[in-house]
């Protein structure tokens, strides 16, 4: 049986930071959420996240639709330590956030 007490239970998430851009690499001093949006039609939006920089492992994607439905997110999670970047073909991200999580 596992008993977790209530001061390691108690997590929560640090201030919104909008200050990442795509095609950068970053290094997650915590553990953290990134979340992306693009409107642009047929937007493929890669997540990558692992222990290199940068990083190599993609874990998340997402393809918008074409025909005026081309919106296109997601959200990746990225542990401590690790190195994480976005990268959205053809165009530009219209948001990109890293969420921290704080113990």
């Amino acid at each position: 049986m596992i008993i977790i007490s209530q001061a390691q239970s108690k997590r929560a998430f640090g201030p919104w930071d909008d200050t990442p851009v795509e095609d950068t690499s970053y290094l997650a001093a915590t553990d953290g959420l990134v979340c992306c949006t693009a409107s642009t039609e047929n937007a493929l939006i890669k997540g990558y996240t692992d222990g290199d920089d940068p990083p190599t492992t993609e874990r998340v994607r997402d393809l918008g639709g074409s025909g005026g439905a081309g919106d296109a997110g997601l959200m990746m999670p990225v542990r401590k330590g690790d190195y994480w970047k976005i990268t959205c073909a053809p165009g530009n991200l219209d948001d990109l956030f890293w969420l921290p999580a704080e113990s």
